[in-house]
């Protein structure tokens, strides 16, 4: 930590009378960073245990076996595991793993933090063909140690993630949701809070129609450190890799994304008059997302905002795939 002179922390130490070793160690490590540690060593005697960080005789942070800190946890309090990265070799993390525990705006513990935790990679893995996850996103995926990954991910891009790490199916498919996104957002913490490496493995790019915002949002509530590695969105391989040019000179100088679908799940395609104005805007190319439950309502509200049948129009199944489908065509012959 740079720093031209030493902070000290008050640390209440509960049940780790079997783990000298480790305690020695996390202390020694605060202590190489700038940080005295002034240490009091208590008994767990079953009374609310973050009481300790009230008051005018307050602690700066409680050291605690996790499953003993995590139990009851209350909303005000953050906590990290601070032995993970002071051994070469991954420490296996049970209910007993020494983790500290302090309030939320500690500044000095959420610095200190930032040395024992890993970015959460927020990973793109492309469209469906692996060969399209980019390099940095491979790179993240065989250096990880925990993976949440989402449906239509291909097997051998979830080769890439090393045989000893954990990953997890946390996908959705047509409003079929093997986790909420609160919970996914949550395992998310849960394994960054340990010191792991973490990488969040979504299709496309995840910044397009992807929920990135809602994840990263819980990132920023807790202050923990994350980073995004973009992906090739289907967008590309849906129109440049089928042929088809969104931009093109002295034809089309811009283009629309956007999708039918909408968190209140009506039938109307346009929740905003900005949806529509899109909808009337002179022929530029206009992409829909997420479109095929919908796509005869949604042709014939593109002819009743002016878009003519006889322009131009395709549906692309599984873009880069071995799946793919391409149907070209005019605007009115789709249903």
């Amino acid at each position: 930590m740079t720093t031209n002179k030493k902070r000290t922390i008050r640390l209440a130490l509960l049940g780790l009378e079997q783990k000298p070793d480790a305690v020695s160690n996390i202390l020694q490590s605060f202590r190489s960073l700038g940080v005295d540690v002034v240490n009091e060593v208590f008994q767990n005697d079953n009374e609310n245990l973050f009481v300790r960080l009230d008051g005018e005789d307050r602690f700066d942070g409680l050291l605690l076996p996790l499953a003993l800190g995590i139990e009851n946890l209350p909303t005000d309090i953050e906590w990290f595991v601070p032995c993970q990265r002071l051994e070469e070799t991954l420490l296996p993390v049970d209910d007993d793993t020494p983790a500290i525990f302090f309030k939320k705006d500690h500044q000095l513990f959420l610095t200190l933090r930032s040395f024992y935790v890993a970015s959460v990679a927020f990973v793109g893995g492309g469209p469906g063909d692996p060969g399209l996850c980019t390099v940095a996103g491979c790179e993240a995926l065989r250096h990880c140690e925990v993976c949440l990954y989402d449906a239509l991910v291909a097997d051998s891009l979830l080769a890439e993630i090393p045989a000893t790490a954990k990953a997890l199916y946390v996908g959705k498919r047509s409003g079929h949701h093997s986790c909420g996104q609160r919970e996914i957002s949550e395992k998310l913490a849960y394994y960054s809070r340990q010191g792991l490496r973490v990488v969040r493995l979504k299709g496309g790019d995840p910044g397009i129609f992807g929920r990135l915002a809602e994840e990263v949002e819980t990132f920023d509530r807790y202050s923990l450190p994350y980073r995004v590695i973009p992906g090739v969105s289907s967008l590309l391989a849906a129109t440049t890799g089928t042929g088809m040019f969104l931009t093109r000179r002295h034809i089309s100088r811009g283009f629309t994304v956007l999708t039918p679908r909408h968190a209140q799940k009506s039938s109307e395609l346009e929740p905003d008059p900005v949806y529509g104005s899109y909808l009337k805007r002179p022929p530029r190319p206009v992409v829909f997302f997420m479109a095929m439950a919908r796509i005869g309502e949604l042709v014939e509200n593109l002819k009743k905002r002016g878009r003519l049948a006889t322009e131009p129009a395709a549906v692309v199944w599984g873009a880069s795939t071995s799946s793919q489908e391409v149907v070209r065509g005019r605007l009115g012959d789709i249903e």
